[in-house]
């Protein structure tokens, strides 16, 4: 689908591989708060 965004499905590869390689995974523990507004 972001090949169809971007008009170029090379285009979109290269972009997401430029983002994905720096990035961390963070975990997050703990109950959601988005969660315990919309059950409230």
């Amino acid at each position: 689908s972001w090949g169809a965004v971007l008009h170029s499905t090379a285009t979109a590869e290269a972009i997401l591989d430029r983002l994905v390689y720096h990035s961390h995974v963070i975990k997050i523990k703990g109950k959601s708060y988005r969660l315990a507004s919309v059950n409230s």
